[in-house]
């Protein structure tokens, strides 16, 4: 099987191109990813074939709250609901005290404290119990 640069293949895409996943880490191993574009979206499903996370970056047309959009302002979602910065895999979650489940926003990867002007790079919608 002929491999091909993922990222070269991305950026010459204006359509979805599908990647299967092979890896000695369990957590990844036979997943499939769907990216539309140059990652505006991207599908990822977990060996069983279920979708457990969508990512959406640049180029998404989308609001959460009907206000935030990509571009918008990390810190003013304290308006809705209070963050948690997770530096494992650089995205603010909303407290474990929240309302708001299931969504991370992806910005400077700094914490706000270090970046308080951060924009909104990214969406992560996410069910990470089913990622294996």
């Amino acid at each position: 099987m002929k491999s091909i640069n993922i990222n070269e293949a991305l950026s010459k895409s204006d359509g979805w191109i599908c990647q299967k996943i092979s890896s000695d880490s369990e957590k990844l191993d036979g997943h499939t990813v769907f990216y539309y574009k140059d990652r505006v979206i991207l599908l990822h499903f977990n060996a069983n074939d279920i979708l457990f996370v969508i990512f959406v970056f640049e180029g998404y047309q989308g609001k959460f709250f009907d206000k935030f959009e990509i571009g918008s302002k990390v810190s003013d979602l304290s308006e809705y609901v209070e963050l948690e910065y997770d530096s494992g895999d650089d995205m603010h979650y909303p407290s474990e005290s929240s309302h708001v489940k299931g969504i991370a926003f992806y910005g400077a990867e700094q914490s706000l404290e270090d970046n308080p002007e951060q924009k909104i790079m990214g969406f992560c919608v996410h069910n990470w119990s089913l990622q294996v």
